[in-house]
């Protein structure tokens, strides 16, 4: 630039707007995959939550009520047939049902869990286990699954032992 001039030449100007827009580009890259990242930690924090919930109350089940009837299908998990020790109708009802759920009291192979999870529990015909007795009896799931149906990805496995009290 020549002394008398006053103002940038053109390259200047190019030069600017490029360093400008590389700048502004990795400030919304970063935005947008922090973005991401926390939708997707928010959705498998819910899962678990859900799962803890659901944990929660088939452990007030199992411990307050003789025996009762479980059923866990791919949309809902419920509870029928439970009267508790003093004789009152209680915990029967739909636990939850706004997931995909699964359990399995037995041993399944990993390929076959896989697909199992990949179809969103497709040909799972769900668990009804009719009057759990308690006498000694614990309720073992090797896999208790709680899927997001909208993203079949997403999901939390829980393997979970509810116990009873002993009682002497």
């Amino acid at each position: 630039m020549r002394k008398k001039e006053k103002g940038m030449i053109l390259v200047e100007v190019l030069a600017t707007l490029v360093l400008l827009s590389l700048i502004v580009g990795i400030i919304w890259t970063t935005y947008f995959i922090a973005s991401k990242s926390n939708v997707k930690e928010m959705s498998v924090l819910r899962l678990q939550k859900e799962a803890n919930y659901i944990i929660s109350e088939l452990q007030q089940v199992h411990r307050h009520c003789p025996s009762y009837e479980l059923t866990i299908a791919k949309g809902k998990i419920e509870i029928r047939k439970c009267t508790s020790n003093d004789n009152q109708e209680a915990y029967n009802g739909i636990i939850s049902s706004e997931f995909r759920y699964f359990a399995t009291f037995t041993e399944v192979s990993d390929e076959e869990l896989g697909g199992l999870i990949a179809s969103g529990f497709k040909d799972f015909e769900g668990i009804t286990d009719n009057e759990v007795i308690p006498t000694g009896t614990d309720l073992n799931f090797l896999h208790f699954i709680v899927q997001d149906p909208l993203n079949t990805k997403r999901y939390v496995d829980v393997p979970t032992l509810i116990t009873r009290y002993k009682t002497d």
